[in-house]
């Protein structure tokens, strides 16, 4: 772990910190030696630079005004809106396209598969890569048609058919996360990643489990239940089952991925940021 030099950045502080982890241990001596990242003024030194000089698209940098960024309360992983987007689906792309310039595709060429369909995400994917195929989950399938259903943990599609998988904060919502990373696996061609953000639990190595799917189909609750927004029902919400700590790159391992890892994000350049540890978490793993 490195200390981040703090010298010719905005105000004293590094507005661009791209970091990759391997384990939990990696991170907690990065933390000892950054601890400033938790600190409230530099997360408001980042939303100055932000909404002073605007920011660009991840993927295409596109400049995107001052003027067009709204931030709705101090949750910046949700709350830093930009032409739809949002800190942590902007942290998405940018891990996105580093991960591009290992595949020689064109974009038409691309084949990417995403557990959201009706989203602002998936509508802004859809209309740059044609072969992008979205879903949505329901309990009664034919209550969304005409639009895709999936189960994460049981995908219709062929073996090896899919350059990318990216997953926006649905992992926490799956009652068996290691049968769903497996899927992922089965699914992606040879040299895919799959992407994905979650919830993380950044200071523990074990998953904070929160509730469980039993055999009759009934759920076991471990603590109160924890319920996030729900494009497909919004009155209802998602159960969280559980928060997953760092034990999930152990999962993407056993599950066949040859390499995994975590990158933590945070960009003045690229409006990415939250609460708390001021990154965005990004979980990479390569078939």
């Amino acid at each position: 772990a490195r200390i981040l030099k703090k010298m010719e950045n905005y105000k004293g502080y590094p507005t661009e910190i791209c970091e990759t982890f391997l384990n939990f241990n990696d991170w907690i001596n990065f933390l000892e030696l950054n601890n400033y990242i938790k600190e409230d003024s530099y997360r408001k030194t980042i939303i100055d630079k932000i909404l002073s000089e605007g920011i660009l698209d991840p993927l295409t940098e596109e400049i995107i005004s001052p003027k067009e960024i709204l931030i709705k309360g101090e949750n910046y992983r949700e709350s830093i809106y930009a032409k739809g987007l949002i800190s942590r689906t902007r942290a998405v792309l940018l891990v996105f396209k580093e991960c591009l310039r290992t595949n020689q595709k064109r974009h038409n060429q691309l084949k990417i598969y995403s557990p959201e369909a009706i989203t602002p995400f998936a509508l802004y994917m859809r209309g740059k890569f044609p072969k992008f195929i979205g879903s949505e989950y329901g309990q009664d399938p034919k209550e969304l048609f005409p639009i895709p259903h999936e189960d994460i943990c049981n995908l219709s599609f062929p073996e090896n058919s899919f350059d990318f998988v990216i997953v926006n904060d649905v992992f926490e919502h799956v009652p068996h996360l290691e049968k769903a990373i497996s899927e992922i696996y089965r699914v992606l061609k040879p040299e895919g990643y799959l992407i994905s953000t979650f919830p993380f639990a950044y200071m523990k190595y074990e998953s904070i489990v929160k509730a469980k799917l039993l055999a009759d189909g009934s759920i076991e609750f471990l603590s109160s239940p924890e319920y996030h927004g729900n494009p497909v029902n919004p009155e209802q919400g998602s159960l969280v089952y559980q928060i997953p700590g760092w034990e999930i790159l152990n999962m993407t391992k056993l599950a066949g991925f040859r390499e995994s890892y975590m990158r933590f994000i945070i960009s003045a350049k690229y409006g990415i940021l939250s609460p708390h540890i001021s990154g965005i978490w990004c979980l990479v793993a390569r078939k």
